[in-house]
């Protein structure tokens, strides 16, 4: 994940991928955790109840 994304201090990491693939745990908990960076996790789809949704979610990392 390093090499991958190239984390640099206070950068909060999200992996879009559902918590249920092996991507999620792999990159966002184990690589994201290991690497010192925040991590954002969200469960379910981003236009429930709204299609604001998303942009709440992200405005809420920063």
């Amino acid at each position: 994940m390093r090499w991958q994304v190239g984390p640099e201090p206070d950068d909060v990491y999200w992996v879009a991928a559902d918590v249920g693939w092996l991507t999620f745990p792999i990159q966002a908990v184990i690589g994201g955790l290991a690497n010192g960076m925040t991590i954002v996790c969200y469960e379910g789809a981003f236009d429930t109840p709204t299609n604001e949704r998303f942009y709440q979610s992200a405005s809420a990392t920063g």
